[in-house]
């Protein structure tokens, strides 16, 4: 027999995990620290593939249309602001990555724990099912013990 309230419970865990799962699936057995550690190693290669990117080309923009000549101060100068430019750049992007890190890791857990107390509820479900048997359908499904 078939428990309509089972399949609607059941019909409703698929349009989470259609519309959410994947952000249960983000965080699922990873500490707070390991989620972070492993972004922020991804934005700190990231930030400085793009800021040196940049750097390099304005430098090269720079040369192409109003620096003719290159004497040794200006390039200390430019190496020593691009240096301080790039610590800066980092130190900062890494702070607001961190920040939103932070706050999509609750999310990410708080729609794992959705989905774990979805799959209690399931299984209470089943519980009751397998205790209201009759001995006729206990019969025929089993006693559902392996």
């Amino acid at each position: 027999m078939i428990n309509a309230q089972r399949v609607i419970h059941m019909a409703r865990m698929e349009m989470f995990e259609q519309k959410e799962g994947q952000y249960a699936d983000a965080v699922e057995g990873m500490r707070e620290e390991d989620y972070l550690s492993f972004h922020l190693l991804i934005d700190f290669v990231a930030a400085a593939v793009l800021y040196w990117g940049l750097y390099l080309a304005l430098v090269a923009a720079l040369f192409a249309f109003f620096i003719k000549r290159l004497n040794s101060i200006l390039a200390i100068s430019l190496i020593l602001a691009g240096s301080i430019g790039y610590i800066i750049f980092e130190y900062l992007y890494l702070q607001r990555s961190a920040r939103l890190l932070h706050k999509r890791y609750a999310v990410c857990k708080e729609v794992e724990r959705k989905r774990i107390r979805n799959w209690e509820v399931l299984k209470e479900m089943y519980e009751q099912e397998e205790k209201g048997r009759t001995p006729k359908e206990e019969e025929i499904f089993g006693t559902g013990e392996a």
